[in-house]
C-alpha cells in the first residue's frame, strides 16, 4: 500500500488541522531529501478548495487517470501557471527560505 503525504504535519495534525485552520492555500514544506517519494505515495495538495491527490508511479506521476512525466507538469495544468511541482505540493522550500535558513 502507498504511503501519503501531508507536508510535514504529523498525522495527529492531518486528522484534526482543518477544523483548526482555514489556511488550507498554505504551502508547508519540508527539505526534499528527507521525503521518499516510493512508488504508491500520494502527494495531497488543496488548490482553491478543491482537493488534488497525485500518486507516484516509477516512471512518472498519475494524476486523474493521466500519466505525467513530472509533477511540475500537474502543478502546472492544476494551476494554470508555471509552477514548480516539488514546491507547489511541499516537497521543497521555497529559494527565499532557503537563503534565509542558511544565513
Amino acid at each position: 500500500m502507498g504511503q501519503f503525504y501531508f507536508g510535514d504535519l504529523s498525522r495527529r495534525w492531518v486528522k484534526i488541522g482543518p477544523a483548526l485552520t482555514t489556511a488550507a492555500d498554505r504551502l508547508v514544506s519540508i527539505p526534499l531529501e528527507k521525503v521518499r517519494m516510493t512508488t504508491g505515495t500520494v502527494l495531497m495538495r488543496e488548490w482553491h478548495g478543491k482537493k488534488n491527490q497525485v500518486t507516484v508511479l516509477e516512471d512518472g506521476f498519475l494524476y486523474r487517470t493521466k500519466r505525467f512525466r513530472s509533477l511540475s507538469q500537474v502543478a502546472r495544468l492544476i494551476t494554470g501557471a508555471r509552477w514548480s511541482g516539488p514546491l507547489f505540493f511541499g516537497l521543497k522550500s521555497p529559494r527565499k527560505e532557503q537563503l534565509n535558513e542558511a544565513a
